[in-house]
């Protein structure tokens, strides 16, 4: 036998054990934490010739726990009080069997065991504890009776402190409609004595069915009021979910506004950088322009000092060979200088505007942060920070170098008109 299963018999045996019940077949060592199978006697009471079943629900060790017992009226041995009886029950942890089975193996055991003379002999108990009782052994089939294990359903094991008793045979379809009934009570008596049902009807301590219509209309109530329950858990689950949608848009309205704020700042940061970036392309361009309007007009006043070279030297070869006098020789000098003045009035510097610099400075972060972006989808052919800052570097160097030379050859002349 596994651990789902066990068997135990119980009984009165008076003076000095009074009930007692012991495990005898199956996992003994749950069976401590199992509730007694005594009776209240103030409820319900068993009359000699008769039988009692019951189904009762609990939770032992963490585990839910069905058990099916049975009870024969017997006398103690020491006393002639009523009420007194031997049982046996069949303990189900987390799974039980088919009724039809469950009744069969309880009815053969608890046979055996009370036409055992050494148990019971004319009604009378012979022992005077559980332990002492011979069991039967070797029931057929039982060994086999846990790989017809079911599960038992819907059933709530809390407990509700109420039994009923139900007097209308104990068929095994009445056993197994009646689990439905352990979701209102703790333990379920069957019965088909007289005696004990005018018993517990004049006690009313436990409520007695005594017609198998209201039995049926106990279940069907029963069924109608789970169901009702679970449309009710299932309508707060759908309630439950509905409000924590509305809520979920509410989030989703409130992030997605915010976000979208984010996002059109982030939209006027880059409209400001691509006019930033434009801007800068077009002064650059203008830059270039300026640039080579310069070093067109520095060719004309380069050319001018060579020209004016030229005369110098024909001059002086004039003068050497008396081809001409000093006189003629500086006014044509001095037309040549006149014309090197007016070429350099007309050299106009390029005004270079550091555009990017100052909105560098001007717009440090955003322009910064814009940068890091991925910004090369949106460069030109015509612009690139290596190519800008070459390109720049490259004219102002050059602007200085023929700055110099135009210095060096603006002396020099009137230097020899000086002389001359």
């Amino acid at each position: 036998m596994g651990d789902n299963i066990c068997v135990t018999v119980f009984g009165t045996f008076g003076i000095p054990n009074g009930f007692r019940q012991t495990a005898v077949i199956g996992n003994k060592e749950k069976f401590s934490d199992i509730k007694t199978f005594d009776l209240n006697t103030n409820a319900i009471k068993i009359f000699q010739d008769t039988k009692l079943y019951a189904i009762r629900k609990e939770v032992a060790k963490g585990e839910n726990v069905i058990s099916y017992a049975v009870y024969s009226y017997v006398k103690e041995k020491t006393s002639n009080r009523g009420g007194t009886f031997i049982g046996s029950a069949i303990i189900f942890y987390n799974k039980i069997l088919p009724e039809n089975l469950t009744i069969h193996y309880l009815d053969k055991f608890h046979d055996l065991l009370i036409s055992n003379r050494s148990n019971v002999s004319n009604s009378t108990m012979q022992v005077n504890h559980s332990d002492y009782l011979q069991v039967p052994q070797n029931i057929k089939d039982f060994d086999k009776a846990e790989f017809n294990l079911k599960a038992w359903g819907e059933i709530n094991f809390m407990t509700t402190k109420k039994d009923l008793i139900v007097y209308i045979g104990m068929k095994p379809e009445v056993f197994e409609k009646s689990l439905e009934l352990l979701n209102d009570f703790d333990t379920i008596f069957f019965t088909k004595s007289k005696d004990i049902a005018q018993f517990v009807h004049e006690k009313k301590l436990i409520e007695l069915i005594e017609s198998a219509d209201v039995f049926e209309n106990k279940i069907q109530s029963l069924r109608i009021r789970r169901e009702e329950e679970k449309r009710r858990k299932l309508n707060q689950v759908i309630e439950n979910l509905e409000d924590g949608k509305e809520r979920l848009e509410e989030q989703e309205k409130q992030y997605l506004q915010k976000q979208n704020e984010i996002i059109q700042g982030k939209i006027k940061q880059f409209g400001n950088c691509k006019l930033q970036i434009k801007q800068y392309e077009e002064q650059l361009l203008k830059n270039e322009e300026e640039i080579k309007a310069f070093e067109n007009q520095l060719i004309i006043v380069s050319k001018k000092f060579i020209q004016h070279k030229k005369l110098i030297d024909l001059a002086i070869t004039q003068l050497k060979n008396n081809s001409k006098q000093p006189d003629e020789v500086s006014v044509e000098l001095k037309k040549g200088l006149a014309e090197i003045e007016k070429a350099k009035k007309e050299l106009m510097i390029p005004d270079i505007k550091e555009l990017y610099n100052k909105r560098r400075s001007q717009h440090n972060a955003s322009y910064s942060d814009f940068m890091k972006s991925d910004y090369s989808k949106y460069k030109t052919v015509n612009i690139s920070d290596n190519h800008s800052s070459k390109a720049l570097s490259y004219y102002v160097i050059v602007f200085l170098l023929l700055l110099l030379g135009i210095m060096i050859l603006y002396f020099l002349p009137f230097n020899m008109t000086n002389l001359l």
